[in-house]
C-alpha cells in the first residue's frame, strides 16, 4: 500500500514536470513562480532553468508588484539533474513535496531559519548531497526527506524537532553519527533504515517512543544512548544491529516489540529496565553472543520464541517479586506460574517436575541443547517447541504427554532415537519434519488408530531404514494406518503395560468398552487385542463381553 501511494504522488509530480510551461504564472531570470493564494507572496515553481548554482532573492518584481518569496512548490526542482547548489532567501517558511528530488548533482542547500515545514521526499535520492544543516525553526523532519540520499554523511537537526516521521533517512547508507537534540519527542519506523555505516546514535532526555524498524540494518552501528524518558520500542527497531554489544534499556521503558533487538549477534549483555510490562515475540531472536538475561518482576506478557537461537545463552533469572512468571529451582527458563507452562527455555534448562506444558518456540534453534528429560508432569508440547534444536540427540516423551504439537521436532537434525508416550492422542503436522538421522522411534501407543495425526507428520525421514518400535501385538494395526505404514521396518517389542478391559483406549474401564468390544467381534473396528481379550484365553469373542461386564460389576 505504502508502495502504491508513493507511485500515485510520484506521478503526479511527473504530470506536473511534463506540462512546465503551464506551471508557473511568470517567469524573472530564468526563476518561475507562481502566485500564492494570498496574491502577495510567490513561490518557487517547476519549469524555470535550475543549473549550477542558484540564489534565490526574497522578492521579485513582475508588472510593477513586487511580491515576497516564500514557498518552494511541489516539484519545484525535480529531476533537476545539472543544479550543484541552492541558496534560499530568510524568506522561505515552507518547502514543498518533492521539491528537490531526484536532482543528482545537488551538493549543498543552504535552508534558512524560518522555515517551518519540509515536505515529503523533499530531498529524496540527491545522491550527491553530503551536508544538510537543519534549521531551529522546524518542528518535524518529514516523511522520507533524504530517502536515498546515498552520499550524506552529517545532518545537522534543529533544536525544536519533535518527530522524524517514517524513512526519513533510510537508506542514507554513509550517515556515520546522530545527535537528536532534547527537543526530538518521537523516532517513527524506518527513520534511519539500513543507514549502514551509521556507528554513534546520541539520543536527547525526552524521546518516549522508537518506531518499528526505525534502526534496522544498521549493521555498523556500535554505540546507542536511550533517552531516559523512553517508554516503548517497536517491532525490529534494532534488528540487524550486528555490533552493538551492550545495551541499558531505561527504567521507563515499557514494551520492547516483536523482534526489537533480532539477529544483534555481538549483542552479549543487556540489562532490562525495572519498569518492563511486555517483550514481544522473538525480541532477542538470533542474539548468538547473548549469555545471561535477568527478566524484571515488572514483566506481565512475554512473547514466544523469545530467545530463539540464542546459542551461547545458559543462564535465566526471572526475579522475586514477579507475579506472573518464576524459574523455580533455578530452572534456568521462564516459567508462567498460573499455567506451569514453560515459556523460554536455553541450553541448560533443567524442566521442573511440576511443569505441565512447554509452550510455542519455547527452545527455538536452541543450537547446544544436548538433552530434554520431559518429566511425568507434562501434558503438551507446543508449536515449535523444539523447532531446529540440531544438537538433541535423544529425547522421551513421557506417557502423560497427550499433544505433540505441529513442527514441534522440526529439523533435529542430530535426533537418533525418540520415545513417544503412550497418552499421546495428537500429533501435529510435520513433528518430526526433517530430522533425517532418527534411526530408531520407539512409539509407546498402543492405540494409534485414535491418535489424530497431521499432514506430513513424519515428512523428510528415512522411514525405510528407520525402526519403528510399537507395542507387542499391535504391528499389523500400525502396518495398516496411514503414515505409520509408511515404515518399512516395525518391530512390536515394546513392553507397555496396559489396562484390561480398556478396550477404546481412553484409560478407563467402563460400559463404553463394551460397545468398543462388541464392535470389535463384529468386525466394524479394529482395538488392541490385548486389551480386549479380557478372559485371557488368547482369543477375542462373546466370552470377553461377559468377563467384562463382571470386571465393570466388581464380579470375579
Amino acid at each position: 500500500m505504502k508502495t502504491y501511494v508513493k507511485l500515485i504522488l510520484l506521478l503526479a509530480v511527473y504530470i506536473l514536470a511534463c506540462t512546465k510551461a503551464n506551471a508557473y504564472d511568470f517567469m524573472v531570470d530564468g526563476i518561475a513562480y507562481n502566485i500564492n493564494s494570498d496574491s502577495m507572496t510567490v513561490g518557487i515553481a517547476s519549469g524555470g532553468n535550475y543549473i549550477g548554482d542558484l540564489s534565490i532573492q526574497d522578492s521579485v518584481t513582475y508588472q510593477g508588484t513586487t511580491y515576497a518569496v516564500t514557498t518552494i512548490h511541489l516539484g519545484a526542482f525535480w529531476q533537476c539533474g545539472d543544479l550543484k547548489s541552492v541558496s534560499l532567501p530568510h524568506t522561505i517558511k515552507t518547502i514543498g513535496q518533492y521539491a528537490f528530488c531526484e536532482c543528482s548533482a545537488l551538493t549543498d542547500v543552504a535552508i534558512p531559519n524560518g522555515v517551518i515545514s519540509i515536505g515529503a521526499d523533499a530531498f529524496s535520492f540527491c545522491r550527491s548531497l553530503e551536508e544538510l544543516i537543519l534549521p531551529d525553526s522546524l518542528n518535524e523532519i518529514s516523511y522520507e526527506m533524504c530517502y536515498g540520499c546515498s552520499n550524506l554523511t552529517k545532518v545537522n537537526i534543529g533544536n525544536f524537532v519533535t518527530k522524524i516521521c517514517s524513512d526519513a533517512f533510510w537508506d542514507c547508507y554513509k550517515l556515520n553519527e546522530i545527535y537528536l537534540p532534547d527537543s526530538v519527542k518521537e523516532i517513527e519506523g524506518g527513520a534511519f533504515r539500513e543507514c549502514r555505516s551509521l556507528k554513534t546514535v546520541v539520543m536527547g532526555n525526552n524521546v518516549a517512543s522508537i518506531g518499528s524498524e526505525a534502526f534496522v540494518g544498521c549493521l555498523n552501528m556500535e554505540f546507542i544512548n536511550l533517552s531516559n524518558s523512553l517508554l516503548s520500542i517497536g517491532s525490529q527497531a534494532f534488528a540487524y544491529c550486528s555490533k552493538i554489544t551492550s545495551l541499558k534499556i531505561p527504567n521507563h521503558v515499557k514494551s520492547l516489540g516483536n523482534g526489537s533487538f533480532y539477529h544483534c549477534v555481538g549483542l552479549k549483555d543487556i540489562s532490562l529496565g525495572d519498569s518492563i510490562v511486555s517483550i514481544g515475540h522473538g525480541a532477542f531472536e538470533d542474539c548468538t553472543s547473548l549469555t545471561k538475561i535477568i527478566i524484571p518482576s515488572s514483566l506481565r506478557t512475554l512473547g514466544r520464541g523469545v530467545f530463539g537461537h540464542c546459542a551461547k545463552l545458559d543462564t535465566i533469572i526471572v526475579e522475586s517479586g514477579n507475579e506472573i512468571f518464576d524459574s523455580r529451582n533455578d530452572c534456568n527458563a521462564v516459567i508462567e506460574t498460573k499455567t506451569g507452562g514453560l515459556i523460554a527455555g536455553c541450553m541448560n534448562t533443567i524442566i521442573p517436575y511440576s511443569i505441565i506444558s512447554i509452550e510455542d518456540y519455547a527452545f527455538k534453534r536452541c543450537g547446544n541443547l544436548k538433552s530434554v528429560d520431559i518429566p511425568n508432569s507434562m501434558r503438551s508440547i507446543g508449536i515449535g517447541a523444539f523447532y531446529g534444536c540440531h544438537d538433541i540427540t535423544h529425547i522421551v516423551v513421557s506417557d502423560s504427554v497427550t499433544k505433540i504439537g505441529e513442527w514441534s521436532f522440526y529439523y533435529c537434525e542430530g535426533l537418533t532415537e525418540i520415545t513417544i508416550g503412550r497418552g499421546v492422542k495428537t500429533i501435529g503436522k510435520e513433528a518430526f519434519d526433517g530430522c533425517n538421522s532418527l534411526k530408531n522411534i520407539k512409539c509407546r501407543i498402543i492405540y494409534p488408530d485414535l491418535v489424530s495425526l497431521g499432514a506430513n507428520v513424519f515428512y523428510y525421514l528415512d522411514t525405510y531404514n528407520c525402526v519403528l518400535h510399537v507395542p507387542k501385538g499391535t504391528k499389523n494395526l500400525y502396518s495398516k494406518l496411514n503414515q505409520w505404514r509408511d515404515f518399512r521396518i516395525i518391530i512390536d517389542d515394546l513392553e507397555v503395560p496396559m489396562e484390561l478391559g480398556d478396550v477404546n483406549g481412553d484409560e478407563k474401564v467402563n460400559v463404553s468398552d463394551v460397545t468398543s468390544l462388541v464392535n470389535m467381534i463384529l468386525g466394524t473396528t479394529t482395538m488392541n487385542q490385548a486389551s480386549a481379550d479380557v478372559n485371557s484365553d488368547g482369543r477375542v469373542n462373546v466370552s470377553d463381553i461377559t468377563a467384562l461386564i463382571n470386571l465393570i460389576l466388581g464380579i470375579h
